[in-house]
């Protein structure tokens, strides 16, 4: 078996998927380089049922460097892999990966299968398996990528101290490959450091292959729109721009069922169960994380309430109260980001909270017009500060100023008439915080969100019944309702989406019919969920 090449295995298997153009188009030496994937379906010899560990034989594969596990059933996953130079690795077990969110697009293109966190293998032709209880099925996905022969500069962003960024095409993202636009939230809230539970790169090279290599397995493997993390570092100080858009926008990836809608992903190259976190990647940790959440306006060392989106640990609206630098296993049953990493998360908050001061945090806007509009915010430190309101041709309106870390101040706006208004909250030295008085919370709730377009009249049984098994925790959920349809139709996620913000806005006018005020509404994880859900 240790003879059987590249070339043959793919003509045998057909499983080959090449990213990007095609084979025939590249030249012979792109070829040879372009990151490449294999899937293929592993013989089990029979169903599996739980009557202690098997182990299957040996068997070749394609050249690869990454390689990616799904399997169904309850039981458990060991693997070790052989390299092209005839060493076996240790037996490793096959962790679950983190994942979209509950009930998404993304999340019904690999439904009932559990997914493995992928793992850098760097040049292997076998692989090993070793089945402990009942396992059912068994696919295999492997990429073969090579470090680039030449880096590309990263860009450098001078915001808050920021580290350079290396941007998607630097580390060769395949743009060919992503499934959809990049989803934007309405605010970021807290940050979730990963790590990648895998060996470190051994050179800057070596970390953008891995890179290109984790996009290709999301993708093709996982059927994800894209990579799952909005960054990555490595151990050299280096940071990816992940999931396309994530270096200045808000937007949601694939990292933490749950709580993808409202936070940032930040995944560190190497498995930190045992390993220490070099300097460096301390170091960019803490600058990138610092100047992303300057854009944020939020107090890395504040905490933050996130409703759950549902997920392995926590029900679907369960608030959930946690530092707003935290780790995945405060959001799930994991050991991610690892033993070593873990602990260092208060101290690495601690540092990102030191660097670009002076800071302005947390601002906040009640009100709407045609009634008063209080404008509060916190700072880093005593600073003059100053409100300005501007209306459609760019002429202030309002303005008002004052001195000190509490930034409160309240403009009349009775009498304003009915427009589109700029608010800009300004302190010495601080990045402003600007936002856009259109819509009160009052209007915005009190006005349902539209049909989605497309949504048919009637509205089948399947969909309703697959609506509510989506909101089910997924070790309570039951069979797939039947009748629904794989895949299913391109309506179906809009209304769900549609129908989830119809059912928080009657929990929040249920709120404002007890004695919750407007003022503590817009404060109410509930009222951070409904705008994502309701925004446009």
């Amino acid at each position: 078996m240790r003879g059987l090449t590249r070339r043959s295995f793919l003509a045998a298997t057909g499983m080959l998927l090449l990213p990007g153009k095609a084979l025939a188009t590249l030249s012979v030496e792109e070829a040879a380089r372009a990151p490449l994937l294999v899937s293929r379906d592993e013989a089990l010899g029979g169903r599996l049922l739980a009557s202690g560990p098997r182990t299957l034989a040996a068997v070749a594969t394609p050249r690869f460097d990454l390689v990616g596990l799904h399997w169904r059933g309850d039981g458990e996953v060991r693997f070790r892999t052989g390299s092209v130079g005839g060493r076996w690795s240790a037996w490793r077990r096959a962790h679950e990966h983190e994942l979209p969110e509950n009930g998404s697009s993304e999340a019904e293109r690999s439904e009932g299968w559990r997914l493995a966190a992928p793992l850098w293998t760097s040049g292997s032709d076998r692989i090993q398996y070793r089945l402990d209880g009942e396992v059912d099925a068994l696919r295999a996905h492997f990429v073969s990528s090579w470090p680039a022969p030449r880096a590309q500069a990263a860009r450098r962003l001078s915001s808050a101290g920021s580290p350079p960024i290396i941007p998607r095409l630097a580390w060769r993202a395949d743009e060919s490959i992503v499934r959809a636009a990049s989803e934007r939230a309405e605010q970021l809230r807290f940050a979730v450091v990963h790590h990648t539970a895998g060996p470190t790169p051994s050179s800057p090279a070596e970390s953008a292959a891995i890179v290109r290599a984790i996009q290709i397995y999301h993708v093709r493997g996982n059927g994800w729109n894209d990579i799952g993390y909005n960054l990555l570092v490595d151990r050299f100080g280096q940071v990816f721009e992940g999931r396309a858009g994530s270096v200045e926008s808000n937007v949601v990836g694939a990292h933490a069922q749950g709580f993808n809608a409202t936070s940032l992903g930040v995944a560190v190259l190497g498995d930190y169960e045992r390993g220490a976190l070099s300097s460096a990647a301390r170091g960019a940790l803490a600058k990138v994380i610092a100047w992303r959440f300057d854009l944020a306006h939020i107090d890395p060392l504040t905490l933050v309430t996130a409703l759950s989106g549902g997920n392995g640990r926590f029900t679907e609206l369960v608030p959930v109260t946690l530092p707003a630098v935290c780790g995945h296993r405060d959001l799930d049953f994991t050991l991610c980001p690892g033993s070593r990493l873990y602990p260092d998360l208060g101290l690495l908050a601690a540092n990102a909270s030191a660097i670009g001061l002076p800071k302005l945090y947390e601002p906040l806007v009640e009100g709407a017009i045609g009634a008063p509009i209080r404008f509060r915010a916190r700072l880093s430190q005593p600073l003059a500060w100053r409100v300005a309101v501007t209306d459609g041709a760019g002429a202030v309106v309002a303005e008002g100023d004052g001195f000190g870390a509490d930034l409160d101040w309240t403009w009349d706006a009775t009498t304003a008439p009915q427009g589109t208004y700029v608010y800009s909250l300004v302190a010495d030295g601080v990045r402003p915080a600007v936002g856009t008085l259109a819509v009160g919370p009052e209007e915005r709730l009190r006005t349902p969100p539209a049909r989605p377009s497309g949504t048919p009249r009637a509205i089948p049984a399947w969909a309703w019944q697959l609506h509510t098994w989506h909101a089910t925790q997924p070790d309570e959920r039951g069979p797939r309702p039947r009748g629904a349809p794989r895949p299913l139709p391109a309506w179906y996620w809009p209304w769900r989406r549609w129908r989830r913000s119809i059912e928080v806005r009657g929990r929040l006018l249920a709120l404002l019919h007890s004695d919750v005020t407007w003022e503590e509404l817009v404060v109410d994880p509930l009222w951070a969920l409904y705008l994502q859900l309701s925004a446009p």
